[in-house]
């Protein structure tokens, strides 16, 4: 998410991001004091593996060469736990992974407690059953990727690997990956306009993510149908739909419970329904 705006892997990936996860690590084994079980784990720092990260501030003005891969995964995880819809890492994916975190207590795990670099003094890293729910939520929300066209001129500055940015016509920017493996295509376009076809990915609160781009050519006076970025379709904040009883009012519910005994007629029956359905 931090490099290519998109947790779901295109293409190859930059050689330098798979050495970034090669690790050491040390079992501390189980505390039986406090039911628990330690792990330290050795990472390499990105601007040891990556160097070629830092070369390219207008891509990736926020990264720090000093974090490791784990840094990253708490920015998510931050992300996640404070509901953050505006934030650049979080896409339906990501939020889909995280979601899995519901199943941790029916795993036996109550908690996983991190400590790194960033995340140590300030706070360490908590997953629990409550983030895999939170993560749920928003991906309930997450407005659906749309396949479209974007027209506009390619930064050839702001360039690494298959990643890019676009400038589009209507003056907006959106960061681009390139989903096949040949990037001539990219190269042979910079600075010029041009029209990409493939999928435009939101944030939560529908904004663009990333366009995975697809295909690309020469951009036309026809083309400028597509100038413009395609709205999100915003879905209603997850939450409970359970209606809120008046503070002088019965809870339908609680007369429901007598039906299976047989009290009720099927008219008496179908009144309560609607009265709970229709207040």
């Amino acid at each position: 998410m931090t490099v290519y705006g998109a947790s779901r892997k295109v293409g190859r990936s930059l050689r330098e991001l798979e050495q970034a996860w090669h690790f050491r690590y040390e079992d501390l084994g189980k505390n039986s004091m406090s039911d628990t079980y330690g792990f330290n784990v050795l990472l390499p720092r990105l601007g040891e593996v990556a160097p070629r990260l830092f070369e390219q501030q207008s891509l990736f003005a926020e990264l720090n060469p000093d974090d490791t891969v784990l840094d990253w995964f708490g920015d998510v995880t931050s992300a996640v736990n404070e509901e953050n819809r505006d934030s650049q890492l979080l896409d339906s994916d990501i939020l889909g992974q995280f979601a899995n975190y519901r199943n941790l207590t029916r795993n036996g795990i109550s908690q996983v407690s991190i400590g790194t670099r960033r995340y140590e003094a300030s706070g360490r890293l908590i997953l629990t059953d409550n983030l895999g729910e939170k993560a749920q939520s928003l991906v309930i929300e997450n407005p659906e990727s749309k396949r479209t066209r974007l027209v506009g001129v390619l930064d050839k500055v702001a360039f690494l690997d298959r990643v890019l940015w676009i400038q589009l016509l209507d003056g907006s920017r959106v960061k681009v990956l390139w989903s096949p493996e040949d990037v001539e295509p990219i190269r042979l376009f910079w600075g010029s306009k041009v029209m990409m076809g493939g999928t435009l990915q939101y944030r939560p609160n529908g904004t663009p993510q990333v366009f995975v781009a697809e295909a690309i050519e020469a951009g036309t006076d026809v083309s400028t149908v597509w100038d413009k970025l395609p709205e999100a379709k915003l879905l209603p904040k997850a939450g409970s739909t359970r209606r809120q009883l008046r503070p002088d009012e019965i809870n339908p519910l609680g007369e429901l419970r007598g039906v299976l005994d047989g009290k009720f007629t099927d008219e008496e029956f179908e009144k309560m329904v609607q009265e709970f359905c229709h207040p």
